[in-house]
């Protein structure tokens, strides 16, 4: 009994471990396009100002569909990012979100393709952005006195 529970346990860690990489999505930004799992999803163009941002255009049209900007929260330094966070504005839909992460634009671009708000290609779902905003907004700034 106690070699068939141990069979099993063995079996389920290697499930685990051979299924997670494959679920992981590979984000590349290259050649001002955004790439997942090699596909083209956007453009991108990407702005290098007090706060750093990106906007994540259609790649046929070249509309702004996504903008996202890393908030440092005024101060600078690695010891200090616990005031940072990300903002990310959809811009048809004139929806914000702000969440209390500050992270590379891969990660940041990753984390909205997990929660379903495009698919691989570029179409964005309105249902899901609104989904998006009630599970993860956190009206940082508004909370701060100060709206950008």
């Amino acid at each position: 009994m106690a070699a068939s529970l141990q069979l099993k346990i063995t079996i389920l860690i290697c499930f685990v471990l051979f299924t997670i990489p494959a679920l992981a999505q590979s984000v590349k930004l290259k050649d001002d396009k955004v790439f997942i799992d090699g596909k083209e999803v956007f453009k991108y163009k990407n702005e290098k100002a007090a706060n750093a941002t990106i906007t994540l255009m259609d790649l046929n049209t070249n509309e702004e569909l996504i903008f996202i900007r890393e908030d440092d929260g005024g101060t600078y330094g690695a010891d200090r990012r616990g005031d940072d966070f990300t903002i990310y504005i959809f811009l048809k839909e004139k929806i914000r979100v702000e969440v209390s992460t500050y992270d590379y634009w891969k990660n940041d671009i990753k984390f909205l393709f997990k929660q379903a708000v495009f698919d691989t290609t570029g179409k964005l779902d309105h249902d899901k952005i609104v989904l998006f905003k009630e599970k993860y907004d956190e009206n940082i700034s508004e909370k701060r006195g100060r709206r950008q």
